[in-house]
């Protein structure tokens, strides 16, 4: 681009130190108001200059000259100062993309004059603020969030033949653009008259040589209305559909007689008559239930036109118009007999001719699901940064908490991985049980794994506690992994680190085909991971890019755990099997069948999401919408979607003031929803599965760390809020059974200070988590990631849900095993109903009390924690002693199907009563099984019940039939419910 002669001789001058001030006029947005570079066509006698700022190499936009950040100005050649860095993002547009960033002076000959300058500042990447000064005077600061930019525009006055731009601070520079074609000055607006008659009057200085002016109004919805051109200096704006007490934004801009538009100024003009009193708040808002909705309504208002309705569904968000009504109520079209969850706040402000006044006081609408206190504790002995382990490490059956703190992270650990420093334990209840290590006043860390977790590791039927850390906390040793007696605390054993930086995460393996997973997968921070058996001795390793946390998952059935480490598939044995040609790192790994094949497959985050086969690598879909998928899940979410449901976290923009959003997609990989956050700035939402809090069989996700004004809780699968759970940056949360219930329980808790579990029911006892006998482990407990892995159970294929009895004719006292085939993935609810089936829904709980004599003492009853095993559920069920004889259904019910089967009670109960466990010794099957309370080791044969078929549980031993389903080992007798986990038998 030519530069146009100077009219006098450029100076070189000392540029004078660039202070922050409220000078000149800013604007900040996602799309900046920034002029085009003005036509090349125009006369000779107009002129504009458009300059580009990046590197020597990087993209030029349309009509723009580059500066790159090591051209030098020289008298006719624009530049800088002095050479500077620079930065290319890729985004979001070649003009704003890239950009200089150093403090220095840009400076561009130019005639003497008056010119109209706009500078434009900011970083898709990254928060900005750049001191701006022309002409050696400071001009503001240019501030934009990330993803967001500055525009500083105003008209400069150049009396020396060159235009100086100097930046500081962080000294951004992306665009400059200069013309002598000026936007007209002075514009002001007065407001004559609201309601019946609106009116705006718009007057402004004329401009010499100006054809016409243009003039645009934008309105609160963001539509931008064009009012016109006039050759006056003066409009007026009689448009009817002007609201009271509402904002408009009006742009002004001149055309020159060669054709030249101008740059806007622009003005807010609220409609409001100066000297006009403004309405009083409403007062008496409430809301009243009718029908299928509920009805908003208050008291008139003296002088109100209208009244605005705004609504918000959290507070902190600020509230939103909703709609503006001339009478004194409005229809909310959610109410009492609404199906699903809601949690509005609304008020209303009353709108004059004097302007808007105050909002009234807030009412909230809601149908949510509250949460219930099971356990308060002070968890300050754990120290800061410690976060929480979830298992039975007392052998009791009920989940104790035990926290891992680490050692002070630093640059250095967040490449290598942390230490733990302490270990602390304490029962669901609060009672601190053990500490070993020493806590760390200084440790904090939020952003890895953390290496421990809890384990049966030598399998003898009780938890340890497995860590990594400093011998005898001494910082500058290697570190060891740690074995603890979950019991007491006390080391059992120990063994080096195959290499010292093998800390990242620790995850336990089946690879030898042992039945339990007693292996140990090491790993560093990003490119190598080591197997090892218990006591330290490598059996294999492996390079790659590993990702965060490894998966392992037995795909082939032959007892043998594969392992999904980052891209890569290994076998047991360590054997690469393939590799995901994918872009960055596996940032999360989850195991599913999703699509409804009958086998397993691979979904992996992190560039996109994407579906693999587990033996061959093959991608099934790709779905990339998703910036950066951060964390996925596979549940069952959705009713009206087929199949599974992928959710997970996209981080949209990773910078410290970034964006996230959460996602659903199919199991085609088609996407179902993206969420669209009302608020940017904070991208450290993390996301959960959580099972069944709404008692529907259905998966939820538990979503916190929302931060900048977005609500901590549970959401449905349709995108209802459904529990509003904690507020406030530091509260974190977890989940795990501790009353036994078979539904999770949420855990929220502040590093270091204390810890809450809440339930869903009110129902949620502690001392009903008491077995007596150890829990195992789960999976996703004993593998326990910050990074999402984790899988899904894979369901048989082809065989609808299916029922089978082992006797249909039994008397009181008797025991049914009762087996359901072909649920899926679905929790299943098991109900025993008065009636054959083709009545047993009208004896249901509303029936009369004389068809309840068993429906009472087995209503609805869930088992199993997520799904079924391999598609399969079986239990068994203890007849009351003073069940009436008949017939009865005994149905298993899920989402994914259901299935009855009729039950005949004679009308004597057997010989020995209700101790006879499994039926008198002529009945076929009665004790036969192993499975069965008789035949079972564990179940405790001569466990009784009185006359009332209450449980009773008697020197630690489970009476009555035993229940697998998903790990979890149920014990049922009349209306009790008794609840262990059941461990494999071993030799």
């Amino acid at each position: 681009m030519p530069i146009p002669p100077t009219t006098s001789r450029p100076r070189r001058r000392a540029k004078a130190a660039v202070v922050a001030v409220a000078a000149g006029a800013l604007t900040v947005g996602s799309v900046p108001a920034f002029a085009a570079p003005v036509d090349a066509d125009a006369a000779a006698s107009e002129f504009s200059l458009a300059f580009d700022f990046g590197s020597a190499t990087s993209p030029v936009a349309d009509g723009y000259e580059r500066v790159a950040n090591t051209t030098l100005y020289s008298t006719g050649t624009p530049g800088l100062s002095n050479p500077v860095n620079f930065r290319d993002r890729g985004a979001p547009d070649d003009l704003r993309r890239d950009f200089i960033v150093g403090a220095t002076t840009f400076s561009v000959d130019v005639p003497e004059g008056r010119y109209w300058v706009e500078v434009l500042s900011g970083d898709n990447s990254a928060v900005n603020r750049t001191e701006l000064a022309i002409e050696e005077e400071p001009r503001g600061l240019l501030e934009s969030v990330s993803g967001s930019f500055a525009t500083w525009q105003g008209a400069v006055e150049v009396t020396d033949g060159t235009l100086d731009v100097g930046v500081a601070r962080d000294a951004r520079l992306n665009a400059v653009t200069i013309s002598d074609v000026l936007p007209p000055d002075a514009l002001a607006a007065v407001v004559t008259g609201v309601g019946s008659e609106n009116a705006v009057e718009l007057s402004w200085d004329a401009v010499d040589d100006a054809a016409a002016y243009l003039l645009t109004r934008i309105g609160p919805d963001g539509v931008e209305v064009d009012l016109g051109e006039t050759t006056t200096p003066g409009f007026v704006d009689r448009d009817g559909a002007l609201v009271a007490g509402s904002t408009y934004t009006y742009t002004l801009r001149q055309r020159s007689e060669a054709g030249t538009v101008s740059s806007a100024v622009r003005i807010e003009v609220t409609m409001a008559v100066e000297g006009v009193a403004v309405p009083a708040a409403p007062a008496g808002v409430e809301l009243i239930g009718a029908g299928g909705g509920s009805t908003l309504s208050w008291q008139p208002v003296e002088g109100a036109i209208a009244y605005d309705v705004q609504r918000t569904d959290h507070l902190p968000r600020g509230f939103a118009p909703l709609e503006r009504v001339t009478g004194t109520e409005l229809e909310i079209p959610v109410g009492p007999d609404t199906e699903g969850y809601y949690r509005w706040y609304y008020r209303v402000v009353a709108v004059g001719a004097g302007g808007a006044s105050e909002p009234s006081e807030t009412v909230e609408h809601r149908r949510l699901i509250d949460t219930h206190l099971v356990s308060e504790m002070d968890t300050s002995a754990a120290g800061g940064g410690a976060r929480p382990l979830v298992g039975d490490v007392t052998g009791d059956g009920r989940p104790d908490i035990v926290f891992m703190q680490p050692h002070s992270i630093n640059s250095r650990a967040l490449h290598e991985g942390p230490m733990v420093a302490a270990l602390t334990a304490f029962d669901a209840t609060g009672e601190l049980l053990w500490q070993t290590g020493e806590v760390d006043p200084a440790g904090q860390n939020n952003t890895q794994d953390i290496p421990a977790q809890v384990h049966d590791i030598d399998n003898d039927g009780y938890n340890e506690v497995i860590a990594i850390m400093y011998p005898d906390n001494d910082t500058t040793r290697d570190g060891r992994l740690y074995v603890f007696d979950g019991r007491t605390g006390e080391e059992k054993w120990s063994f080096d680190l195959p290499d010292p930086l093998a800390r990242d995460a620790i995850v336990f393996v089946d690879a030898s085909g042992a039945g339990y997973p007693g292996e140990i997968l090491l790993k560093n921070r990003y490119t190598k991971a080591w197997l090892v058996d218990r006591e330290g001795q490598v059996i294999w390793e492996h390079e790659g890019r590993t990702g965060h946390y490894p998966w392992p998952y037995d795909f082939d059935g032959d007892g043998r755990e594969e392992i999904m480490i980052g891209y890569d598939m290994l076998s047991p044995d360590g054997e690469l099997l393939w590799r995901a040609d994918l872009g960055d790192h596996a940032d999360t790994i989850w195991i599913a069948d999703i699509d409804e094949d009958g086998q397993a497959e691979v979904l992996l985050g992190g560039e996109g999401t994407s579906a693999h086969r587990w033996d061959t690598g093959e991608m099934l879909w790709s779905n990339t919408e998703p910036t950066e998928s951060q964390n996925i899940f596979v549940g069952k979410l959705r009713e009206d979607v087929p199949g599974l449901q992928v959710f997970g976290l996209d981080r949209i923009d990773r910078s410290s003031n970034g964006l996230d959003g959460l996602f659903m997609i199919d199991k085609n990989g088609e996407m179902i929803y993206q969420e669209e956050r009302q608020t940017r700035g904070c991208y450290g939402t993390i996301p959960e599965l959580l099972h069944d809090w709404a008692g529907d069989g259905r998966d939820q996700m538990l979503v916190f760390f929302r931060g900048c004004g977005e609500p901590a809780g549970i959401f449905s699968g349709d995108g209802q809020f459904m529990t509003e759970l904690s507020e406030g940056d530091n509260v974190r949360m977890w989940h795990g059974d501790f009353c036994g219930s078979g539904r999770d329980q949420v855990i929220e808790y502040v590093q270091g200070e204390w810890l809450r579990i809440v339930a869903s029911t009110p129902d949620c006892e502690l001392a009903d988590g008491v077995t007596g006998e150890p829990r195992e482990q789960a999976k996703r407990q004993y593998n326990f990631t910050r990074y999402t892995a984790g899988e899904t159970a894979v369901a048989p294929v082809g065989a609808p849900a299916s029922i089978a009895l082992d006797r249909t004719d039994v008397r009181p006292g008797d025991t049914v095993r009762i087996t359901g085939s072909g649920f899926g993935y679905e929790v299943v609810t098991a109900e025993v109903a008065p009636g054959a089936a083709s009545d047993s829904r009208a004896a249901s709980s509303d029936a009369p009390a004389d068809r309840m004599s068993v429906a009472a003492l087995l209503g609805p009853l869930e088992i199993g924690s997520q799904a079924a095993t391999l598609g399969d559920v079986t239990f068994a069920w203890q007849v009351p002693t003073d069940a009436e004889a008949g017939e009865y259904t005994v149905a298993l019910r899920s989402l994914a199907g259901e299935a009855e089967a009729v039950l005949t009670v004679s009308a004597a109960p057997v010989d020995g009563g209700p101790g006879a466990g499994g039926g008198s010794g002529d009945d076929e099957g009665a004790a036969t099984d192993p499975g069965d309370a008789a035949g079972d080791p564990a179940a405790g044969a001569n466990g009784g019940t009185g006359s009332s078929g209450d449980l009773a549980a008697t020197g630690g031993q489970l009476p009555f039939g035993l229940l697998v389903a998903g790990g979890l080992l149920l014990a049922l007798g009349g209306a009790g419910l008794l609840a262990a986990r059941a461990r494999t038998l071993r030799a």
